[in-house]
């Protein structure tokens, strides 16, 4: 069981930046991008918010992607979700687990010793 949530942000005329939770439920249909696509639809037609999607920010998944696509709206990647991809792959690789396994060694030698630790 998978929850999904949107989210609309907009600028109010006094310039001040709000955000409202439109949907949040859960999703009983596979997450195709055909299905979501269809989930987004149907929510900007509850807010009648149709004509006002400028752009849509999600994180990278294929199938949300595609939903977007689907409905010709502009998308951008979440920043953090990038980010957070970006250090996983990174702290995967084999230079940086060895280095981080060294590392782990020298600070448990230390903390072992309390001659070395006292030099």
């Amino acid at each position: 069981m998978t929850r999904t949530a949107v989210t609309g942000h907009y600028i109010d005329k006094d310039f001040v930046l709000r955000s409202v939770l439109l949907e949040c439920k859960v999703l009983d249909k596979s997450h195709t991008g055909r299905h979501l696509a269809e989930e987004l639809q149907d929510i900007i037609q509850d807010w009648s918010v149709a004509d006002r999607v400028l752009l849509v920010v999600s994180d990278n998944g294929a199938n949300i992607k595609n939903a977007i696509t689907m409905l010709q709206w502009k998308h951008f990647g979440c920043y953090a979700h990038t980010l957070n991809l970006a250090v996983q792959k990174a702290l995967g690789s084999t230079a940086l687990v060895s280095l981080l396994n060294k590392v782990k060694a020298i600070v448990a030698h230390f903390k072992r010793s309390n001659v070395a630790w006292n030099k």
